[in-house]
């Protein structure tokens, strides 16, 4: 619905011909995709000290550390402040990617690279975050952020055009729509056929 109406606004606005309404179409998903890791980098940010802190944090982070980078390299003088300060280091990662997202959000770098960078960022935020970064939201924009990364975003240039199409597609991105309906109907086959009572409620 939202391509079909994007497409609309286009064609009142400027005759486009096809071709070029495809890459503006991109163009938006790529936008579109870095506002969610904006919101998502935001959100983390704001709920790390109540959640995550090592002062006063329900689950600390330090603890999820061991899961992410190994003993040796944590013992290392170059990366040892990591373990002695983990809350500076998420700050620090946090707010890489809040850059990286603005400047995805609003076209000016949008290269394979940033949303790969995005991606890992927050894959190791969901680590640090352990329980309260384990739902099926979290998954998703991680997946997303890989297909993006892989099969939509441009690798030979920072901005969307001709010149970078590789031709894989929108398939990668309706897949992984189809997987995202066809778990949330098996997760509610399971509620309502299993011994779980929650959907009662």
């Amino acid at each position: 619905f939202f391509f079909k109406t994007w497409l609309l606004i286009i064609d009142r606005m400027s005759p486009l011909t096809t071709q070029h309404r495809c890459l503006s179409l991109r163009s938006s998903f790529l936008s579109l995709i870095g506002l969610n890791f904006l919101a998502a980098f935001l959100s983390y940010y704001v709920q790390y000290p109540g959640l995550l802190s090592s002062a006063a944090g329900i689950i600390p982070a330090d603890r999820a550390l061991s899961s992410i980078f190994a003993e040796d390299l944590l013992r290392n003088k170059m990366f040892s402040w990591i373990h002695d300060d983990v809350d500076s280091f998420s700050d620090l990662i946090v707010m890489l990617g809040v850059i990286l997202s603005v400047f995805a959000t609003f076209g000016i770098f949008q290269h394979g690279i940033s949303f790969g960078i995005m991606t890992g960022i927050y894959l190791i935020l969901v680590k640090l975050g352990q329980t309260f970064y384990s739902f099926q939201w979290d998954m998703l924009l991680l997946e997303t952020g890989a297909v993006t990364t892989l099969c939509c975003a441009p690798w030979w240039g920072v901005k969307v055009s001709n010149k970078n199409d590789h031709g894989i597609g929108s398939w990668p991105i309706r897949f992984l729509l189809f997987k995202l309906m066809f778990m949330s109907g098996v997760v509610k086959i399971q509620v309502r056929f299993g011994n779980i009572t929650v959907s009662q409620y």
